[in-house]
């Protein structure tokens, strides 16, 4: 099962879809790495600790009684706060800068393990790092140089998945982006404690004064066959549209960035489990390969779904079929 925590509030009762944002994608937002293993950065990330600390760590794997599967991909990161008031942050260069009072919408998935089991760097002792932590976005100018806070968290404490969404408007501009764990109260004595992360957004610039605003409403599916109505509305021709992505706003109240109809599909799914595997048919080699990568690029369970090439313009009952 998967939470939701609000940094902002603002959501309708509508599923819509932004219309012409242009969004600011992060490198290996998935936080991906084929050897995932304890001190390792993911590619296209670097951290600004001091050399004397471990870096950020890199799961699944088994390290440290963390067992978690990944939300997203094959692996995500863990960050910890330390009894000696020191905090794991993981940093990019963005390949455009977030400019001075503009607003992004940013979001990301987190999650605790019941265990963190390491040592305590200053006594060299046993420690379990499972408290829980908030999460902070920070701004900077330079690499490594002095950084501004551009949003923080409510406590992260669920060991499911938590989707978790920022409104950031950072006061100068800003062309490095960090993530950073931080103790719950920061007046507080420091702890061990740890937070889990994986499958970040884009950052989509909106304004201010109405982040979700005015966009395409979309249908709310009840069924398996209102979903395939609408995905065979929406995506066809499937060489054009299977891999179109765009902001959008689910019933839910989240934001996502991808397609639309995929993303209606995967959350009706995830709402009912007992659905299911969805069947699709296409006409020709091309459009099953072209749909299969839209489907894993929109995180739809392998498990639930199977598509096929029918010949002869058959459509079996029950399955979702996409015409010539």
């Amino acid at each position: 099962m998967q939470y939701r925590i609000f940094v902002i509030g603002l959501w309708t009762g509508l599923a819509v879809s932004f219309l012409g944002a242009q969004p600011l994608f992060l490198h290996n937002p998935s936080l991906e790495d084929p050897r995932p293993r304890p001190a390792k950065l993911p590619f296209g990330w670097f951290t600004c600790a001091p050399v004397t600390y471990s870096l950020p760590d890199l799961h699944p794997g088994g390290a440290f009684q963390v067992t978690t599967k990944p939300y997203h991909g094959g692996s995500y990161a863990g960050l910890v706060v330390r009894p000696d008031g020191s905090r794991e942050r993981l940093c990019q260069e963005l390949a455009q800068p977030l400019d001075s009072g503009a607003c992004y919408l940013f979001a990301l998935y987190a999650a605790v393990s019941p265990h963190y089991l390491s040592a305590d760097a200053r006594t060299g002792q046993p420690l379990d790092y499972n408290r829980p932590v908030r999460i902070r976005v920070l701004g900077g100018t330079t690499r490594c140089g002095e950084e501004t806070v551009l949003g923080t968290s409510p406590p992260v404490v669920s060991a499911d998945w938590t989707r978790v969404e920022f409104l950031l408007q950072p006061a100068v501009s800003c062309n490095f982006l960090s993530l950073e764990a931080a103790f719950l109260d920061p007046g507080s004595l420091p702890y061990g404690g740890h937070v889990l992360v994986d499958a970040l957004s884009p950052l989509l610039e909106v304004s201010c004064d109405d982040p979700k605003g005015p966009a395409e409403a979309l249908p709310l599916p009840v069924s398996l066959a209102d979903c395939g109505r609408y995905m065979t509305r929406r995506l066809s021709p499937l060489q054009e549209n299977a891999r179109r992505a765009s902001f959008f706003l689910l019933p839910s109240g989240d934001w996502d960035y991808g397609n639309p109809a995929l993303a209606l599909l995967r959350r009706f799914l995830e709402q009912r489990p007992e659905a299911g595997p969805v069947r699709v048919g296409v006409r020709r080699k091309a459009d099953q390969q072209m749909l299969l990568q839209a489907f894993k690029e929109n995180n739809l369970p392998p498990g639930k779904y199977r598509i096929k090439v029918l010949p002869g313009g058959l459509c079996p009952p029950g399955w979702i079929c996409f015409p010539e």
